[in-house]
């Protein structure tokens, strides 16, 4: 008996000792307007794995991505921006600026603008937006913004253009869409495309006339009734929308071949089905 308790205990001290050996720190940016992966913009010690890293001051800006313009890898696990801070990418076009864990937004908002023009990436694991939502807003500079990773989360997202007036507009592409329940704001001249298909629970606000949602060839894009927003038809209507119905929607759809549904809300099947079921009692009381 005494040498299975020594091993059970030995058991688990092997695996707390497992679990502390995963265990991330925290750490967050002492001063602002420094790449992300220089020391001093920690405290003294570049990012490493192992670590997670929180910035989390509101002064702009809070931190540059890619300052020399490069593609870059963030040296630690994960990157959170929080607390109204206000970060700029700097990597030029044709770069891409990766985070290999996940890259959160609760309360804060990040800038695309670099000095090159070009379309360039970021990508993380997940792009998770908290309760406090996020701003992802760029330059007119750029092309194509991808965000590679699978965005998630409860709050909501705002896209824009940092710089509204003149020149054309930009394209932002999020590859992977899974368990978002936040409510997206598209303006300022954004073109909004997804990687897959997906069903809203939160909505969408193109109420913007000069912004667009691309749907893509064989995609479907579906919605709860009251929740897709427009500038042309305000609240779209419940329906399933695709070659000419979807071109009928108006401008700030960009028919690549998918198509775009809008559910009824139950309420409103439940009353078509009641109005299904007098017609048919009516219809047999006329032919009895």
């Amino acid at each position: 008996m005494k040498q299975k308790k020594k091993t059970a205990s030995m058991l688990v001290a092997l695996a707390v000792a497992a679990t502390m050996a995963g265990y991330s720190d925290t750490v967050y940016n002492a001063v602002n307007n420094l790449d992300w992966n220089d020391a001093t913009e920690w405290g003294g010690s570049a990012p490493t794995a192992g670590n997670d890293y929180v910035v989390n001051t509101g002064a702009y800006p809070s931190m540059r991505i890619g300052a020399s313009g490069a593609s870059s890898t963030f040296g630690g696990d994960n990157l959170i921006l929080t607390g109204g801070s206000d970060s700029l990418i700097k990597a030029n076009g044709g770069t891409t600026s990766t985070v290999t864990g996940n890259l959160t937004f609760d309360g804060a908002t990040l800038r695309n603008g670099p000095n090159t023009a070009g379309d360039n990436t970021l990508a993380a694991t997940q792009f998770i937006i908290g309760a406090g939502g996020g701003t992802l807003t760029s330059s007119r500079t750029m092309g194509i913004w991808t965000l590679d990773g699978t965005l998630t989360g409860s709050g909501d997202l705002g896209l824009s253009i940092y710089n509204p007036s003149g020149g054309d507009g930009v394209v932002i592409s999020i590859t992977g869409i899974s368990g978002y329940t936040g409510a997206i704001t598209v303006t300022s001249d954004v073109d909004l495309e997804f990687g897959t298909d997906y069903t809203f629970t939160g909505g969408l606000d193109i109420t913007d006339a000069s912004s667009q949602l691309v749907v893509n060839n064989g995609q479907t894009l579906t919605f709860a009734e009251g929740t897709l927003v427009d500038s042309v038809n305000g609240t779209v209507a419940a329906g399933s929308y695709s070659g000419a119905a979807l071109d009928g929607l108006g401008s700030d759809y960009i028919n690549n071949g998918g198509t775009v549904v809008v559910i009824p809300e139950p309420g409103t099947l439940g009353l078509v089905g009641m109005m299904g079921g007098c017609l048919l009692l009516i219809r047999r009381f006329i032919v009895m």
